[in-house]
């Protein structure tokens, strides 16, 4: 079950019919194609890494909705020439400064009004702290925005939790 899934039974994730999506860390995009479903206009997918980006592409032949960018999410004014101001930012990286990247794209693309959705890798972030820890301290990085909620992803992911804010 992807991690999408298992959140969507928990916490109901603000994905609604019509939504612009931008998508942060997309992989091949199996996540991606899942929001499809929930009925959103378009979803841009930003990759860095070349494999699944070659499989992220395969797919976005398929589905029309899906606008590859192939970059660097900390780096977000490289793709503004592309990606519009976005209803939706959902975020998927493992990286230490995800929470950093998550405010960064948030400043530039999410209208206000919006939600971003970031799935947390706390083991990525600082594998010296608990999870509760990590996420303590980058809940205080997102002191700017109204967080609506935070879970962890227990039993499958439980050093992951899901965040969604809004501006």
């Amino acid at each position: 079950m992807s991690k999408l899934l298992a959140a969507k039974e928990k916490l109901k994730l603000p994905l609604r019919r019509g939504d612009k999506v931008l998508y942060l860390g997309v992989g091949a995009g199996k996540t991606a194609k899942i929001m499809l479903g929930f009925g959103v206009d378009v979803i841009y997918g930003v990759e860095f890494a070349p494999k699944p980006m070659k499989k992220f592409l395969e797919l976005c032949e398929k589905h029309k909705k899906l606008i590859p960018i192939y970059a660097d999410a900390r780096h977000p004014e490289k793709y503004s020439g592309i990606v519009e101001k976005v209803d939706i930012i959902y975020q998927d990286v493992a990286q230490p400064d995800q929470t950093e990247i998550a405010v960064s794209n948030a400043e530039w693309y999410l209208k206000k009004g919006g939600n971003f959705i970031l799935m947390m890798k706390t083991r990525s972030i600082d594998i010296s702290l608990s999870p509760r820890e990590v996420i303590e301290r980058e809940l205080e990085k997102l002191s700017n925005f109204d967080i609506l909620s935070s879970e962890r992803l227990t039993p499958s992911y439980p050093d992951h939790w899901v965040i969604v804010f809004t501006r």
